[in-house]
C-alpha cells in the first residue's frame, strides 16, 4: 500500500496507528494475492464465499422484521459474522504452518480477536432474526484457505497484512452506517477488531517488541 493510500486512510477514519508500512521484499505469489482487486475476502478468502453467504441467506435465513428494515444491512451483517467465524479457523490452521513457537502464539492471539468480534456481534444475529450456518460448515472453509498462505514468510503475511486488512475497515465502516444506531456499539467491536489487527501486522514489520499491545487492549477491552 502506498504512502499516499495510507494518509487516505488516515484522513478518512482518524486512526492515529496508520503510518508508515516500510518495505518489505514480497515475492511473486504476495504480490499477486494483493494485486487482485477485489478478488479476495476477508483474510484472503475468495469471494466465492460471499457469494455463498448470499445464497444461503435468501433461501435459509428468517427476515424478522424488528429493528431495520435495510435488506443490504442485514445481509452484510450476516456475511460479516460469518467470516469472522472462517478467519478464526483460518489463522489456527495458518499458525500449524509456522516453526516458531512466538509466531504461532502471534497467530493463536488473532484467532482469538476474530472470535471475539463474531461474539460481539452474533446478538444482532437474533435481533435482526438471521441465521448463520453452522460452525461446522464454517470451519473448514476458512481452514480451507490456508493453503494459499501457507508457504508465507512471516514478513511475507505481515506485509500482506498491512496493505490487503485495511480495506476491510471501509467494509465495517460502511456497515455501521447502514445500521441502526443501537446496532452501533457492537458494531464499533467488530471494527475495532480490524484496527487492532492492522495495528499488530504494522509493529511486526516495525520490528516493535511489544506488538500485541493493541491485540491485548482489544481483547481484555474491546478498544484499541
Amino acid at each position: 500500500m502506498a504512502a499516499g493510500e495510507i494518509g487516505w486512510l488516515r484522513e478518512k477514519y482518524g486512526y492515529p496507528w496508520v503510518g508508515h508500512v516500510g518495505t518489505v521484499a514480497l515475492d511473486s505469489e504476495v504480490i499477486r494475492g494483493i494485486s487482485v482487486q477485489g478478488a479476495f475476502g476477508p483474510r484472503g478468502m475468495p469471494r466465492r464465499y460471499r457469494a455463498a453467504g448470499r445464497a444461503h441467506m435468501e433461501s435459509d435465513r428468517t427476515m424478522a422484521q424488528a429493528g431495520t428494515d435495510n435488506a443490504d444491512y442485514r445481509e452484510r451483517l450476516l456475511l460479516y459474522y460469518e467470516e469472522e467465524v472462517m478467519g478464526a479457523a483460518y489463522f489456527t490452521g495458518l499458525a500449524r504452518h509456522f516453526g516458531g513457537a512466538a509466531e504461532r502464539e502471534k497467530l493463536a492471539r488473532l484467532a482469538e480477536v476474530e472470535r471475539r468480534a463474531a461474539e460481539a456481534v452474533r446478538p444482532l444475529l437474533a435481533k435482526h432474526g438471521l441465521v448463520p450456518r453452522d460452525v461446522s460448515v464454517l470451519k473448514p472453509l476458512g481452514e480451507a484457505n490456508v493453503e494459499r498462505h501457507r508457504r508465507y514468510s512471516w514478513a511475507d503475511l505481515m506485509a500482506y497484512m498491512v496493505a490487503r486488512y485495511p480495506a476491510y475497515l471501509e467494509e465495517f465502516k460502511e456497515l455501521e452506517r447502514l445500521a441502526p444506531e443501537d446496532d452501533l456499539p457492537a458494531l464499533k467491536l467488530l471494527t475495532h477488531h480490524e484496527v487492532a489487527t492492522i495495528d499488530f501486522a504494522n509493529k511486526e514489520i516495525a520490528g516493535d517488541p511489544d506488538s500485541l499491545a493493541s491485540i491485548r487492549e482489544y481483547l481484555d477491552h474491546g478498544t484499541v
